[in-house]
Formats: structure tokens, C-alpha cells, sequence
């Protein structure tokens, strides 16, 4: 009996799978169907990069961010597309002015400093560096 019952169940497992192979629906592609070319230039791709690459940094508020946006909306549309931009109001840190003035011997030095970015907030280490920190009150 118990040879019976296996062989029951294994008829209708065979008959359930065998019917669900065959009861897919197929599609026929139409007889004109040509796959899509792809055709990338590589030197197209690597100009776009550089261009965005040249839009640093792309922090959202900061103008850099708008030309990038500006720029991919641009090359979207040449190919086409209906692109519309969108803004969102968002909380960033913003960094108006910042410069590091190093008074030596011959006079006074004065670099840009950048206090958010390109660092992203990071400090830096401070192992053999000597020297007077002054402190000065901004307005």
C-alpha cells in the first residue's frame, strides 16, 4: 500500500510539473525585430566625466551642484528627453569664506582654506606640528 500511495504522489507531482512547463505562455518576436545597437563612444563617456568632474564640489546648495544638474539636464534633452528639474529645500552646511594666513619672516601668506570640504568635516592629525594658534573673532 505504501509503494502504491509513493507512486500516486509521484505520478501527480510529474503531471503538475510536467503541465506547468507547458502551460507558459510564449511570445514571438515580430519578423522586422532588430536587437537595439549599442553604440557607446568611449570618448563621449570620458568627456562627460571629466565635465562633471570639473563641477567639484557637488554639495546641494553649493552653485557647483546647479551647473552639474544643469549640464546632465542639457546633454538629456540634446538626446531627446523631456527633463524638468525639481527643487528640494534641504539643511547643508554652507561655507561662505575660509583662508589660512601664515605670517613668516618675508610676510604674510594667505591660502584658501576649505573648513568643510574637500576634508568632509575631518580633522586633520597633528603629530610634529608646532606653532602659535591665535584665535580671531569674525563679525
Amino acid at each position: 500500500m505504501r509503494i502504491r500511495n509513493k507512486l500516486v504522489i509521484i505520478l501527480l507531482l510529474s503531471v503538475f510539473i510536467l503541465s506547468s512547463l507547458y502551460s507558459t505562455s510564449t511570445y514571438a518576436l515580430p519578423p522586422n525585430y532588430e536587437p537595439p545597437k549599442l553604440n557607446v563612444n568611449v570618448n563621449n563617456v570620458l568627456e562627460h566625466l571629466r565635465k562633471l568632474s570639473s563641477f567639484a564640489p557637488r554639495i546641494s546648495g553649493y552653485p557647483q551642484c546647479e551647473e552639474a544638474a544643469k549640464y546632465i539636464a542639457g546633454v538629456l534633452s540634446s538626446y531627446g528627453y523631456n527633463v524638468t528639474l525639481e527643487e528640494f529645500n534641504v539643511t547643508v552646511p554652507y561655507e561662505q569664506h575660509s583662508e589660512l594666513v601664515l605670517y613668516t619672516q618675508i610676510g604674510a601668506q594667505v591660502t584658501k582654506a576649505y573648513a568643510l570640504l574637500p576634508n568632509t568635516i575631518e580633522t586633520s592629525y597633528t603629530d610634529g606640528l608646532e606653532g602659535e594658534v591665535i584665535y580671531v573673532e569674525t563679525k
